[in-house]
C-alpha cells in the first residue's frame, strides 16, 4: 500500500465521521 493511499483512506475516514456529526 502507498502512503497516499493510507492518507487518502484517513481523509475518507475522518470526511465520514464528520458527516456524522454534522447529522446530528
Amino acid at each position: 500500500m502507498k502512503l497516499i493511499d493510507i492518507t487518502n483512506s484517513h481523509l475518507k475516514l475522518v470526511k465520514e465521521q464528520l458527516a456524522n456529526t454534522d447529522a446530528f
